[in-house]
């Protein structure tokens, strides 16, 4: 039988690395930023010396509003700081090669913001340049700090579920696209720039899927000319299954909105809610029901879980790079670890565009 005892505490909240004093220098100082990054940052005590952004007025509120000291002229100011340690990127995808490279050249280690690149043969160059420059690099797929995963996570670790067998995402949201003007003419919006979230999230529970199907669709109307719909089969080695299927534009009444993952094996299952994408950007708690065949009393349990996917779980890639830092080791989401997020995502895109299944 396993008591509840057994089961808790679930371990899922970020930890603080145990040196946090790192300096920090962000470039951008967009919606994420304002929204997670520097929040997350605060809360942790993490040190920001300086800010950079081609809009210099946003830089200054930015450092206003986090007490930023520093607002540089250019990029290569801000590089030329020697008590930066860590560059932190968070601009649209095209440009991440390029800063990433100056930045390694520079002798800073890296955080950069998913999709790592728009390739992946770019993104294989940021890696190669990490090594040569001998420093870290780490992607902020900040998803796999989310309450609700990180709890799944722990499960999973703890053989909770016995053998895992199915594992699904369902999202069926409305997401106002019009908020990110340059992903208008993008060509895979929804997949490199929030579906990737739900695939470094499997790959981080399950690992590398063996094939995939993927069909992708736009939606009458919509202002991206790529599509923001997906629907993806992922085919695991033996008997495990998983799926996602995700919808930006359901016109179902708000109550209805849906954002959750269930994970499910030949002993428990867990359903987790994704508490963030049902009230954007502010979000709701994450919340975790799991069943155990042997689970006394009740045979279930459901949990409200503390913290959020914004910002806490941005916590979580920076605080996993110091500590990388610190004892020479990888980061949970290196980039070396972060190519084969692309690799699937490349894997996605070809059997859409093949209508195949695709082997990963």
């Amino acid at each position: 039988m396993k008591h509840l005892a057994e089961l808790l505490p679930i371990d899922y909240a970020p930890r603080i690395p145990s040196k946090a004093d790192y300096g920090i220098g962000m470039i951008g100082a967009g919606q994420i930023v304002n929204q997670a990054h520097l929040p997350a940052y605060r809360k942790a005590g993490f040190r920001v010396l300086a800010i950079v952004d081609q809009n210099r007025a946003a830089a200054e509120e930015t450092a206003r509003r986090f007490g930023i000291p520093r607002v540089c002229e250019s990029i290569e100011e801000l590089l030329e700081n020697g008590n930066i340690e860590i560059v932190d990127i968070a601009v649209p995808a095209r440009h991440n090669p390029e800063l990433a490279r100056q930045a390694l050249e520079r002798g800073k280690h890296v955080l950069v913001q998913k999709p790592m690149a728009e390739t992946l043969g770019e993104a294989e160059g940021i890696t190669r340049e990490a090594d040569k420059a001998r420093r870290k690099l780490a992607v902020n797929q900040q998803m796999r700090w989310t309450p609700a995963v990180r709890a799944a996570a722990d499960l999973l670790n703890r053989k909770f579920f016995g053998e895992p067998l199915e594992c699904n995402f369902q999202i069926q949201i409305r997401t106002a696209w019009d908020s990110w003007p340059w992903l208008q003419s993008h060509p895979y919006p929804e997949l490199y720039y929030h579906s990737i979230h739900y695939v470094d999230t499997l790959r981080g529970w399950l690992g590398d899927p063996a094939s995939l199907y993927a069909t992708l669709a736009r939606y009458p109307g919509s202002s991206c000319g790529g599509p923001t719909r997906n629907y993806t089969l992922f085919e695991y080695p033996g008997n495990l299954r998983a799926s996602m299927l995700v919808n930006h534009h359901t016109i179902v009444p708000d109550d209805d909105l849906a954002a959750k993952f269930t994970i499910e094996g030949t002993d428990g299952r867990c359903e987790g809610l994704i508490g963030l994408l049902l009230n954007y950007p502010t979000g709701r708690s994450d919340l975790l029901t799991v069943w155990h065949r042997e689970l006394i009393p009740g045979g279930s349990l459901r949990l409200e879980l503390a913290g959020r996917w914004f910002p806490d779980a941005f916590i979580g890639p920076m605080s996993s790079l110091m500590d990388a830092i610190t004892n020479d080791t990888e980061a949970e989401t290196s980039g070396k670890e972060v190519l084969g997020t692309l690799r699937v995502i490349e894997a996605m895109r070809k059997s859409h565009e093949t209508k195949q299944a695709v082997r990963v």
